[in-house]
């Protein structure tokens, strides 16, 4: 680690940019609370945006984050900031939201720092895991033979000894309550790390893909030149320690054996006395194997992306038709560039676009009318008629109130703590309507748009108490549902 190669880091690392960002506390939290709380490792844009909108709320008095969730979510996922992903999901036409492996970098540091604080890192735990690795290592790493005899010899001893004293007292060893403690705390963050390591693999096969398509455009590389960049990059993956820890996993999750003994054990670290009080890391625990495989499932879709850029390459036709584009657009930015010399000596202004920009006819809609606004007018034979009907109408777009957005969002945020589901006719209840029946479009909007149920294919009647009395109107079923259980 060098001078040189830390300016690097803190002027390039998206870490350093989220450490150093404006509000940065608040953005943690929230990440935190998103994806580590919720145990997810990606959800629906629309699913985040209403969540953070909440979390806006509940941080309202300190005056942050105060501009829309829209304008938040562009600026974390833009270049500038690169804290979190956005990408169109394979299996529907939704865009989801992802951690980038930098974000989960600094959510695991500070996990570090604060078990530190708290003093869950265990020291001789650790301390007895450095040890048996050196050991091991030097033992092994050697290949001496007559070492590793020996060893196994001792190690023989040292068990017969303790199956010995088992059979003569029937008393088995017993851990104390602050070890078991320390090696839990210590298997949660290793699992932990592990969620870090996967996504830091998935960013890797992205960047192979991404590199074996600028190299697959370019007219100076030859398909054998291509095709030995990815097999070593994958080679190289395999070998580093992320990488390494990745296969591992893949191995683990197609042994149902060693997954099944796996649930069972954890099982019975729940039935652990000194283990009672540690109830979110045993929850955190119980979901890190979905989480995981989750995560595996992932980076194995952005492989069979690579898998399909391969056959694609491989193709003689495509690789044909990928020569000749690049030949064609290297055609023409060489004669652009000699056209805007040319204008240079002849002192002509000149500006040429060289980007193409390509667009499918089959991504257009499909024309649509424009709307257009049809004024009503009575049909009365007397114009005084006519005249009265039109000033009513005035006076009753006159007596139009103003809605509350905020004191609507806030009702419904607090009525959703103690039921996890509400219907609009359980928000409405049964009080009178302060703006009249345009309040009710107004929850339809707000369920809309913060990702709540807004069902048009089963409409529902309810009933409305409005100054002249009681009225009942027929309406898309709404319901307004918690965050953490919306779809």
């Amino acid at each position: 680690m060098e001078v040189g190669q830390l300016r690097v880091f803190f002027k390039q690392s998206a870490v350093v940019r989220l450490m150093h960002a404006d509000q940065a506390p608040y953005l943690l939290a929230f990440f935190y609370r998103v994806f580590k709380e919720g145990k997810r490792i990606e959800l629906e844009q629309q699913e985040l945006l209403a969540a953070l909108r909440d979390f806006q709320d509940d941080v309202e008095g300190d005056g942050v984050l105060v501009r829309p969730a829209e304008e938040y979510l562009a600026e974390w996922c833009g270049e500038n900031c690169r804290f979190l992903r956005r990408f169109l999901a394979n299996d529907s036409n939704a865009w989801m939201i992802q951690l980038q492996a930098e974000t989960e970098e600094v959510l695991r540091f500070l996990e570090g720092v604060f078990s530190k604080q708290r003093g869950m890192i265990s020291t001789g735990s650790r301390m007895q895991m450095i040890v048996e690795s050196v050991k091991e290592l030097v033992l092994y790493a050697s290949g001496n033979v007559e070492a590793q005899k020996e060893q196994l010899r001792r190690e023989q001893r040292r068990i017969e000894a303790k199956l010995a004293a088992l059979e003569s007292s029937e008393v088995g060893e017993l851990i104390e309550g602050n070890e078991v403690q320390e090696r839990f705390h210590m298997i949660v963050s290793m699992l932990r790390d592990l969620t870090g390591d996967f996504r830091g693999v998935e960013q890797r096969f992205r960047d192979i893909v991404h590199g074996l398509r600028e190299r697959e455009h370019s007219t100076s590389e030859r398909t054998g030149d291509i095709l030995g960049y990815v097999l070593d990059a994958e080679d190289e993956l395999k070998k580093h320690p992320h990488g390494a820890s990745f296969y591992a996993f893949v191995k683990f999750v197609l042994s149902t054996e060693q997954r099944d003994d796996f649930d069972e054990m954890v099982t019975e670290l729940r039935s652990l006395e000194p283990l009672q009080s540690s109830g979110a890391e045993m929850d955190s625990l119980h979901g890190m194997m979905p989480l995981l495989t989750d995560e595996a499932t992932k980076i194995l879709s952005t492989t069979q992306r690579l898998s399909v850029a391969l056959r694609r390459l491989l193709d003689p036709r495509a690789s044909e038709e990928h020569r000749r584009l690049s030949e064609l657009v290297q055609d023409n930015l060489r004669g652009a560039a000699h056209l805007r010399l040319a204008a240079k000596s002849e002192r002509v202004s000149m500006d040429v676009e060289v980007s193409v920009a390509i667009d499918s006819p089959m991504t257009r809609d499909f024309w649509k009318p424009v709307s257009r606004f049809e004024p009503t007018i009575a049909q009365t034979a007397d114009e005084s008629e006519q005249l009265a009907w039109q000033k009513n109408a005035l006076q009753e777009y006159a007596a139009l109130r103003r809605l509350d957005w905020k004191s609507m969002e806030k009702r419904v945020k607090t009525l959703l703590k103690s039921k996890p589901k509400l219907s609009l006719q359980e928000v409405l209840g049964a009080e009178k309507l302060e703006a009249g029946l345009v309040e009710v479009l107004g929850y339809m909007q707000l369920a809309h748009d913060g990702g709540h149920v807004v069902d048009d294919s089963s409409p529902e009647t309810i009933i409305v108490m409005l100054d002249e009395g009681e009225k009942r109107i027929r309406i898309p079923r709404v319901t307004f549902v918690r965050n953490n259980q919306k779809r």
